[in-house]
């Protein structure tokens, strides 16, 4: 240190005076104090961090009894292995950190003496010890206030507890660092606010209480209450169970209570990350008495993230009113304060709110926020929210009350589905685009606006906290009359859905009835829906939308956005929508009969989009029909599939036989290669045994005549054999073998025995050598194709009027070509075209050509025990249709389909190469019509065609067997199955007469979404050549198609 201090010191030519420094013990003195000094700078050394550890191993009461701690200071560190009371007597000095895994009591000793007081709590550093027990004694009139300066963590418990029934006895402990304790009870004492109260407050970040907090107070709400407070700085979250310790009606008011209040005055949010009033290890519910969000210390509103289930049970004895969680204070200060319900990682996917809701809005603003994608959030029922209720229910609270502890907003987010059982009063309330669901079971009251841009039910009327404003923009259903009867304005926009429950029927007001001068709006929607639950509806009804005492803000109701429908419209009935007399929005029920009322008639509806799905679904079945997809599966299956003996035997014996017939087979594939490679395997084995033989008979001198004697006989014995077996076994086996194991090469030619060597296949692929081929060559197919259909004539799916039968011819080709990118795996492209001339049954004497061009890619993947097949396809159509109605109308047009299918199959070899192969379809499409407008003479629409969309599901098997014949095959299959349309929609348009701006709503022929289909045909394969015939039908309780097919393929 000497010589280093000095190089600092003395540098860059001061050497005389080093020199005379070392001759003096001035020079000694200087360096030592200057070492001294540097040392403490450089390591940061104070009078603190000298002080030694003190070692509490047995019983002591701070700076009192025991040696260790009679005179500790604030700045001594304790480890803590014994017990260590802290009480009145020492309080006046505070302690440093206290660790170990011993037990800490800071307990009051004697009267009137407090340990810390307000503003000045008794400090400790920080804490970490097994167990921490905090308590003010009976008789002692005397509080505990304690504050930790950093961390305080327990390996045990955590009491705070008070049996106090005098003056004071108050207990409160403040963490300012994070908390983390194993478990945790505080249990308050004494008969009024001002006794036995217990007090935890939570500043840190991260809080944590593993296996849970009971909170106990003597009288809920009155005297000795137990608290948990979060006032941190910045946001905070708390992991641990929070439940009262009974429910019981500990105020005398003859309601049960729970236990406990839990208050934030934080400056972020906090999250509770656990239950909050659930069931104890006992099951037993056990309720908090008050939540309250506050204001923080910055004096604005705070906010609350609850991620689990929440309950609170109490009467506030002040005013008799029920409590609950509280949002916000009602001082009018203006401030916005936050309770979030978050399902996103709710137990069972649900966070149940057992508890009222009081918003205190006042001036201020309330927020309860649901959330949880794809979670549920549900209010438990007799738990109203945004007013407090008078537990007595024969006494209605006063408005004062009620008006000002209405919630400001209730927002429920996308993706959650929301349950109400109770009432709910708001301000605001807003059902956000993409909510699964709110469903409202009770009242709902809506002071200023009610949004519903997701789903929402209302199972009862709609009240008026004021004059309220409706906006419907997503679906919403009413099931009550008279809602909002002193609405402000109703305003439809983008494509909303409206239902009306059975009770709203004729002469119904689903809103307004007492609003003066409400608006009503339209102008922003596209196609607006209602939909009618009501039965028995006639000619002449009506059912009043909107109405007002004067007259509607714009008067105007464009009736060409309404779809209105009915699921009981008797008759020839339909809908308009109108402003009736100027005070009213109107659905009238009108009579569609006659033509000259204005009713569009469309009898084409339902052929166009069977046709055009038709033609789409032909181009996806050629695909799947081409003869090279048999053809590799069935050389693949053979060896790799189900078999039927996997059913009833050892598939072990199954697979032997199946190689011992293919080793003869192949044995017979070339008669020279096989002699001479059996001669060479012969030649071993009867050369060892003749050398046996000669070590033991003969000995080594004559070893070579006698092998070379035993060749020559061995050689002609080998060759008679051969030949005889040959002939009398094996010749059929041969030829029939041959051909399918040459099938089974992939290269698709027949190689005549003699023309080349096959080498014996192994069981399965096993590896792809440097000169093999990735995949095989392309091949390439086409298909020719006449369908037809027959459709009855029947009633709308509305029942409004007559759609037309007819008969569809449809002539077409599609060809393609693909290659095996991989092994087992193929893709593909293929191209089809159409024609379909349609002709309409009945008066209308309709008559319509279709143009059908469609790409499809495709592919397939050959597992070992399964194949997947899927398309995917684009198509335009034109269309020209044309028919008599007042004169000659004509119809052109244009549509695009989309198309996605998925098919899986098993096939499951029988032997004798035939197949059996249950087999399922996904099938998806979509048909988008271009609008238009007809040309020509009569009663001439502008038609508004609704996209159409289908989603297929299908099962069934098919069979089919692989024959010989003379150089090829003949290949019979069949195949049964039934198909259900998932999606189950119907044709309909929004049509009018041109001369007219009303619209009316058309639907096509109900969609009957089961179906039976049948197909049968049979292929022949000839070198590369294969051609075939089929038949497909498929058949619904009043439409048959038919389609007979000509196919070929060739493979290069």
């Amino acid at each position: 240190m000497r010589s280093t201090l000095e190089r600092k010191v003395f540098r860059h030519g001061v050497k005389p005076s080093r020199r005379t420094l070392e001759r003096s013990t001035l020079k000694r003195a200087l360096v030592s104090g200057v070492s001294v000094a540097v040392t403490a700078v450089l390591l940061g050394v104070s009078g603190a961090t000298a002080a030694a550890t003190i070692n509490v191993t047995g019983t002591e009461v701070w700076q009192a009894t025991g040696a260790a701690t009679d005179t500790a200071t604030a700045t001594d560190p304790i480890n803590l292995t014994g017990t260590l009371t802290i009480d009145d007597t020492g309080a006046g000095t505070d302690a440093n950190d206290i660790t170990g895994n011993g037990n800490l009591i800071i307990q009051t000793d004697t009267l009137n003496a407090n340990i810390g007081a307000s503003g000045t709590p008794f400090k400790i550093k920080k804490i970490d010890v097994g167990n921490i027990d905090i308590k003010a004694h009976n008789a002692d009139n005397a509080d505990v206030l304690v504050e930790i300066t950093e961390t305080l963590k327990t390996s045990g418990y955590l009491k705070l507890w008070s049996d106090e029934t005098g003056n004071d006895g108050n207990v409160s402990l403040t963490v300012t660092g994070n908390l983390t304790v194993d478990n945790a009870e505080f249990t308050g004492s004494g008969g009024d606010n001002a006794r036995g109260n217990i007090v935890l407050e939570l500043k840190g970040g991260t809080n944590t209480i593993t296996n849970g907090l009971i909170l106990n107070a003597s009288q809920p709400g009155a005297g000795g209450k137990a608290t948990l407070l979060f006032s941190g700085a910045g946001n905070q979250e708390f992991t641990g169970k929070i439940l009262g310790k009974d429910k019981n009606d500990d105020n005398n008011d003859t309601e049960l209570e729970g236990d406990g209040i839990l208050l934030i005055s934080a400056g972020g949010s906090v999250t509770f990350k656990s239950e909050i009033g659930g069931k104890n290890a006992s099951d037993q519910d056990r309720p908090l008495f008050k939540i309250q969000i506050k204001k923080n210390a910055a004096g604005t509103g705070s906010s609350a993230i609850f991620e689990q289930s929440v309950a609170t049970l109490g009467a506030d004895p002040a005013d008799g009113y029920a409590t609950g969680i509280y949002v916000g204070e009602s001082d009018g200060s203006g401030q916005t304060y936050t309770a979030t319900f978050d399902a996103s990682n709710a137990a069972n996917n649900l966070l149940t709110i057992d508890a009222i809701v009081i918003g205190k809005h006042k001036d201020n603003i309330s927020k309860v926020i649901i959330q949880g994608n794809g979670k549920t959030v549900e209010q438990s029922a007799n738990k109203p929210w945004g007013y407090t209720p008078n537990i007595d229910p024969n006494t209605p609270p006063p408005a004062t009350i009620t008006d000002n502890t209405r919630i400001t907003d209730l927002q429920i987010k996308s993706g959650v589905t929301f349950n109400s059982h109770s009432t709910i009063n708001a301000k605001n309330i807003i059902v956000e685009l993409g909510t699964i669901k709110a469903d409202f079971k009770e009242e709902v009251t809506v002071s200023d606006t009610l949004t519903v841009a997701g789903t929402a039910i209302f199972a009862k009327a709609i009240q008026n906290g004021s004059t309220p404003a409706v906006n419907i923009t997503g679906n919403a259903t009413f099931n009550a009359v008279g809602n909002t009867t002193n609405l402000s304005g109703l305003t439809l926009t983008g494509n909303p859905t409206i239902n009306l429950g059975t009770a709203i029927g004729n002469g119904a007001t689903v809103f307004g009835s007492n609003s003066a001068n409400a608006t009503f709006s339209d102008t922003g929607a596209g196609t607006i829906t209602i939909s009618l639950a009501a039965t028995g509806l006639q000619v002449g009804n009506e059912i009043i939308l909107l109405e007002t005492s004067q007259s509607i803000q714009p008067t105007a109701v464009d009736n060409t956005k309404y779809s209105v429908s009915s699921s009981d419209s008797a008759g020839r009935i339909g809908f308009a929508v109108d402003n009736g007399d100027g005070t009213q929005v109107v659905i009238k029920v009108i009579e569609l009969s006659a033509a000259a009322a204005g009713q569009p008639d469309l009898p084409t509806i339902s052929g166009i989009t069977q046709v055009s799905e038709r033609m789409l679904n032909h181009a996806a079945a050629a695909i799947a029909a081409r003869t090279s997809t048999r053809f590799n599966r069935d050389a693949k299956y053979a060896k790799t599939g189900f078999r039927a003996t996997d059913f009833y035997r050892s598939r072990e014996a199954d697979d032997r036989s199946f190689r011992e017939a293919g080793d003869r087979g192949f044995e017979r594939t070339d008669d020279r290669s096989f002699r001479e490679g059996d001669d060479r395997g012969f030649q071993k084995m009867d050369d060892r045994k003749l050398r046996e033989g000669d070590e033991r008979d003969f000995g080594k001198t004559d070893d070579r005549r006698l092998r070379e004697a035993d060749e020559r006989k061995l050689e002609k014995t080998h060759e008679r054999e051969l030949r005889e077996a040959d002939e009398r076994k094996l010749e059929k086996e041969h030829e029939r073998k041959l051909d399918e194991k040459r099938h089974e090469h992939g290269d698709g030619e027949v190689h005549k025995p003699g023309e080349r060597a096959i080498q014996k296949p192994v069981e399965r692929p096993t590896g792809v050598s440097s000169g093999d081929s990735v995949g095989r060559a392309e091949n390439a197919w086409f298909e020719t194709f006449g369908d037809w259909i027959e459709q009855d004539a029947k009633r709308s799916s509305d029942n409004a009027y007559d759609v037309d039968g007819y008969n569809a011819d449809i002539y077409g080709f599609a060809f393609g070509v693909d290659t095996e990118v991989t092994r087992d795996t193929l893709l593909g492209i293929s191209f089809s075209y159409s024609n379909a001339d349609v002709d309409w049954e009945g008066t209308s004497n309709a008559a319509g050509d279709v143009d059908h061009y469609q790409l499809t890619l495709y592919g397939e993947y050959r597992h070992d025990k399964f194949y997947a097949e899927g398309m995917l396809g684009y198509a335009m159509n034109d269309y020209e249709v044309s028919d008599f109605n007042g004169g000659v109308r004509n119809s052109e047009f244009d549509s695009d389909q989309y198309l996605a299918k998925l098919e899986l199959g098993v096939p499951i070899y029988m032997g004798n190469n035939l197949f059996i192969t249950p087999k399922s379809e996904l099938t998806w499409t979509h048909l988008d019509i271009d609008n238009y407008t007809q040309t020509g003479t009569g009663n001439l629409l502008t038609v508004n065609p609704n996209d159409l969309e289908s989603a297929t599901a299908t099962l069934g098997a098919e069979i089919h067997q692989r024959i010989k014949k003379n150089k090829g095959y003949i290949i019979p299959w069949a195949y049964a199955g039934v198909s259900y349309d998932l999606a189950g929609e119907e044709s309909s348009v929004r049509a009018a007469r041109i001369d007219t701006s009303s619209y009316y709503s058309l639907q096509g022929i109900d969609n009957e979404q089961f179906a039976g289909e049948v197909e049968f045909g049979v292929e022949y394969e000839v070198g590369q050549w294969s051609v075939g015939a089929k038949y497909a039908g498929r058949y619904k309780a009043s439409r048959d198609t038919h389609s007979a097919s000509l196919l070929a393929e060739y493979k290069f």
